[in-house]
């Protein structure tokens, strides 16, 4: 496995470190998966599954980009567009992802793996973490309450 959930990734807030472990239990058991698969030539089933396990990140990270961005708007956040923005590349490389890997049938299913378990790795130990320390400082005055997300 290569990452592993530990103090580095805790922002101190409950909802968003659970939701930070969900998707980095999902990147970790894929990376698992693939790993396994490696000396096995691409083929349909495999290429489905990928298919598969990467929309369902795709979701748990939308639904979680949406928890995120609730917060930082509620409590103005000052950069809230940048963050927006890096979720939005999160999201595109998803789609470019996968399209890749429906076009390309001798492509191997795990050659998306490692782009986002790094993705992830850069992405909360940077901005999570600036945006983390924000809302802490404002929970001083403020219950930081998760809001009502469907589809996560």
């Amino acid at each position: 496995m290569p990452f592993v959930w530990d103090e580095n990734y805790r922002l101190g807030i409950p909802e968003i470190d659970r939701q930070h472990q969900t998707l980095l239990l999902l990147l970790t058991k894929a990376f698992d998966f693939y790993s396994q698969q490696l000396s096995v030539p691409p083929t349909p089933a495999l290429r489905q599954r990928a298919l598969k396990d990467l929309a369902g990140l795709r979701e748990c990270a939308r639904a979680h980009f949406a928890t995120e961005e609730e917060l930082m708007g509620r409590f103005d956040y000052p950069h809230l567009a940048r963050h927006v923005q890096e979720h939005g590349k999160f999201l595109a490389l998803a789609d470019q992802l996968e399209a890749e890997i429906a076009a390309a049938p001798n492509l191997r299913a795990n050659a998306w793996i490692d782009l986002m378990l790094h993705w992830y790795d850069s992405h909360v130990q940077d901005l999570d973490r600036e945006m983390g320390q924000f809302l802490r400082e404002k929970a001083d005055t403020h219950v930081i309450v998760p809001p009502t997300v469907s589809g996560g």
